[in-house]
């Protein structure tokens, strides 16, 4: 069993996907919220990522815990 690692950048894994969680710079009070990628068949996620909305990037890992 592996497991998914934000490593750098804001960033959350919800229902299978990763999604931006950087504030927008238009409006502060919101988060992105963009989906930037979904989790292969084995549900990992693994790789660098730039939101094109607000330009956040985003690493993720996996390891075994």
């Amino acid at each position: 069993m592996v497991q998914t690692i934000i490593t750098s950048g804001k960033a959350v894994l919800i229902n299978g996907g990763l999604r931006c969680n950087n504030l927008r710079e238009a409006d502060p009070t919101k988060k992105c919220g963009r989906q930037l990628v979904r989790a292969n068949s084995a549900g990992q996620i693994a790789g660098d990522f730039l939101c094109p909305r607000c330009g956040n990037h985003i690493e993720v890992t996996v390891a075994r815990p």
